[in-house]
């Protein structure tokens, strides 16, 4: 989508969506997967909530960087 709107429009309309796309998925789909992840390890262990989500974000971001 980004390279239609590149070839039809120009850079800017493609930057701005590419952005508005990586924002949706940060706030959107990461935020649910780590919480519905978080709900999910704390049912089936005696980690807290707030611990799961740490650990979850903390894993996040060591697989988005590739460490």
């Amino acid at each position: 989508m980004p390279q239609f709107l590149a070839k039809r429009y120009n850079n800017g309309v493609s930057t701005v969506m590419t952005v508005f796309w990586l924002l949706v998925y940060i706030f959107v789909n990461l935020t649910s997967i780590i919480y519905l992840g978080a709900i999910a390890i704390t049912s089936i262990s005696n980690i807290s909530f707030e611990w799961c989500v740490f650990g979850l974000s903390i894993f996040a971001i060591i697989v988005t960087l590739g460490v």
